[in-house]
C-alpha cells in the first residue's frame, strides 16, 4: 500500500448506530485523535442539529488487526461500516485556447484511472475502439502506478496532445 497505511471513511448517524460514541472510542485507542491519522467531521440538518460525524482515517496494516478486533468486541464489523476513502484529482489543461478536462480516480489497488471528461476531443475518443466511454467518468485514457500520480497533470497533457495530432 502506499504510505504504509490505507484511507477509509466511516459515516455514523446517531439514529442509526447508537453505539457511536464506543466505535469513535475504539478507533481512537489504536490511531489516536490527531491528524493525519484520524479526522473527525460532524454531520448537520439544515436546523443546525448535529445528527452524526464521519470519520477520516489513515490505519496502518500494522494496526488493522487491533482495530477490527476492537470493533469486533462491541459487536461491530470493520467491513461493514468502514469504506474506502478513494481519492480524485480534477486536470485541466489548456491547449491553444481549448480547454481539456479530466480526472484522475483512485482505484482499490492503488493505481490510478485516468479519464478525459469533456472538451474538443470527446467526438473524436467517442470514434475510438482504443478509449472506452465509461458511464460517470468520461473516456479511459489508461492506468496510472501510484509513484506516477504527481505527473497525473504532464500524463494527461501527453496523452491529450497525441490524440489531438
Amino acid at each position: 500500500m502506499s504510505d504504509d497505511y490505507t484511507r477509509y471513511l466511516c459515516e455514523l448517524y446517531f439514529n442509526d448506530f447508537p453505539n457511536h460514541n464506543d466505535i469513535k472510542k475504539a478507533v481512537i485507542d489504536v490511531l489516536g485523535d490527531s491528524m493525519p491519522m484520524y479526522n473527525e467531521i460532524d454531520m448537520m440538518e439544515l436546523s443546525g442539529e448535529k445528527i452524526g460525524f464521519k470519520l477520516y482515517i489513515r490505519l496502518p496494516q500494522t494496526s488493522s488487526t487491533l482495530l477490527r478486533e476492537k470493533l469486533n468486541s462491541i459487536n461491530v464489523i470493520f467491513d461493514d461500516i468502514f469504506h474506502r476513502d478513494l481519492r480524485h484529482y480534477h486536470l485541466e489543461i489548456d491547449q491553444n485556447g481549448t480547454e481539456h478536462v479530466g480526472i484522475a480516480i483512485e482505484l482499490e489497488d492503488d493505481s490510478w484511472d485516468l479519464y478525459y471528461e469533456e472538451g474538443s476531443l470527446e467526438e473524436k475518443l467517442r470514434q475510438s475502439d482504443e478509449y472506452p466511454d465509461v458511464e460517470g467518468y468520461g473516456f479511459l485514457l489508461g492506468k496510472i502506478e501510484a509513484s506516477e500520480i504527481k505527473q497525473a497533470p504532464e500524463i494527461f497533457k501527453k496523452i491529450v496532445l497525441m490524440i489531438s495530432e
